[in-house]
């Protein structure tokens, strides 16, 4: 109710204001009286009246009838402040009392509503004027710009406007009010309701809502009457764009039932709300529509939740990815030399191991080479860890370049590299083997700081027995590597070449130092 009676306050207010518009839109085009206009000719009328009866009491040289007339006008007319008659010399004939201080500063030329002059005549001459003093115009009384009589009009008219239009129109509303035609009992009802219900005329205007829908706006129920539920804040299914197609506008124009409409809209605290709306169209006896139902069902904390179990589920892949990588990251430390990238001793076996197993008989061939640098210490002792790291680093990635899916490359002691290739014939591993240590000898020169080289030994074995141990088949590269070396270094020999009454020892102990 209170609500109500401030809206009806600023409606009066508003056609006040027209109605104080429109009257001073008339004073503007001349339609209403001009009280200044109307002075201005009583003045006038005033000046010729008392001219007749100077000059005719002036041609009978009547010197008492002038004196009289001026103190009768001056008596009679409260807006006369005095009266003389001036010749044309300059000198005054009959003045009334106070005359010059009335008369002082008036143009002598000119006549202005408080100093009138009236010019005598005598032939072709001017005998002399009538002075008339006036006091100033009551249209000449401002207050904020106005003429007194209008800005007292005008308050007049708002005061009694305002008192009439708020009788009128609080009488009127209370006979047309739209919430009348929906019984107590029913707003009782719908307040209990835990979803928000809105009933709207054909033209889309809020006839009633319930106190859920109330408070997602934070406003009284009264506030919402004749409101168009268009202007609400609402926006599409999680988005910032507002809605174009309005479930309850689809009801109307399709005489229908649209449920599960899902839309947003931003509350009193400017939180995004999430509400599945339902619309109704509400037909009467002829099938013509004249309204509808529309309820909202808020669904905010449960897609609330729904979006907190996503970040979750999305938190749990994202920790499980970083945990596969780690693991990752792990197993790849675990089974890698850090510094030559290549496998670790013990992994190089597994992984050997677990191929051979894999492997089909038709298919099964392993090379085994062994790679040692020659005079790896005199490296160290020369030139420092630092280069001979550098080394070893180069060393390993000529390795994996050539082998790449051929087979496992391992570092098998500290200058000491084991590799081991399936499916390659023999003169494929010895062309392999040759590359290699040409490749090794070329590079190294990038590794040093001067015009140096590596040069490194190699030891070869193959078998195309799958009951052979993989180890037989290294033992066998180790004690070629080991003859390569014994025979000057810097090149490679196959396993198979050795002439089988060359001694190469039965154990690594025998090996020529590096």
């Amino acid at each position: 109710m209170i609500y109500r009676n401030k809206q009806i306050s600023r409606i009066c207010l508003a056609l006040v204001g027209i109605t104080i518009a429109i009257v001073l839109a008339s004073l503007l085009f001349g339609l209403l009286p001009d009280e200044s206009r109307k002075e201005l000719n009583i003045r006038k009328k005033i000046a010729e009246s008392l001219a007749i009866q100077l000059v005719t009491a002036l041609h009978q040289n009547d010197l008492r009838t002038i004196r009289n007339t001026i103190s009768l006008i001056e008596g009679r007319k409260s807006d006369v402040l005095s009266i003389a008659l001036r010749k044309a010399d300059g000198s005054i004939m009959a003045a009334s009392d106070g005359h010059a201080i009335f008369w002082a500063g008036a143009d002598p030329n000119r006549s202005i509503p408080t100093h009138v002059h009236v010019p005598i005549h005598n032939e072709d001459s001017i005998w002399g004027n009538i002075e008339i003093a006036f006091r100033p115009l009551s249209s000449d009384k401002t207050i904020m710009g106005l003429p007194k009589t209008v800005f007292l009009f005008l308050g007049f008219l708002g005061a009694v406007g305002f008192i009439s239009f708020y009788a009128l129109l609080r009488r009127a509303l209370r006979e047309l009010d739209p919430g009348g035609i929906i019984p107590k009992r029913v707003q009782t009802a719908f307040d209990t309701l835990a979803e928000g219900v809105v009933i709207i005329d054909e033209h889309e205007s809020i006839l009633l809502v319930n106190q859920s829908f109330s408070n997602v706006f934070g406003q009284m129920d009264e506030t919402f009457f004749g409101k168009k539920m268009n202007d609400f804040a609402w926006r599409e299914r999680n988005s910032t764009e507002r809605v174009r197609d309005f479930p309850w506008s689809d009801a109307l124009r399709e005489k229908c039932t649209l449920t599960a409409v899902r839309l947003d809209v931003l509350d009193v605290s400017g939180k995004v709300r999430s509400f599945k709306v339902n619309a109704s169209c509400i037909l009467n006896e002829k099938d013509k529509v004249s309204g509808a139902i529309v309820t909202f069902d808020d669904n905010t904390e449960l897609e609330q939740r729904n979006e907190d179990l996503i970040q979750s589920i999305e938190q749990l892949k994202l920790s499980e990815l970083e945990i596969c990588r780690q693991n990752e990251e792990l197993y790849y430390l675990a089974n890698h030399d850090p510094l030559s990238k290549c496998l670790n001793r013990r992994a190089f076996f597994v992984n050997v191991d677990e191929y051979v197993e894999s492997c089909p008989h038709e298919e099964f061939s392993i090379c085994c080479m062994m790679v040692d640098l020659d005079h790896f210490k005199s490296i160290n002792d020369r030139f420092g860890h630092a280069v001979g790291d550098d080394v070893i680093v180069g060393v390993a990635a000529i390795l994996r370049s050539h082998v790449k899916d051929l087979g496992f490359v391992g570092r098998y002691g500290g200058e000491e590299y084991c590799i081991a290739m399936f499916g390659l014939e023999k003169e494929a591993c010895k062309n392999l083997a040759e590359t290699i240590r040409n490749e090794i000898y070329e590079l190294s020169s990038s590794w040093l700081p001067v015009d140096e080289r590596v040069t490194a030994s190699l030891g070869l074995a193959i078998s195309k027995k799958r009951n052979c141990p993989v180890q037989d088949v290294i033992n066998q590269a180790d004690r070629a590597l080991y003859l390569a070396k014994e025979s000057g270094r810097n090149q490679s020999i196959f396993w198979d070449e050795i002439p089988r009454n060359c001694s190469t020892g039965s154990e690594r102990s025998l090996a020529v130092t590096a």
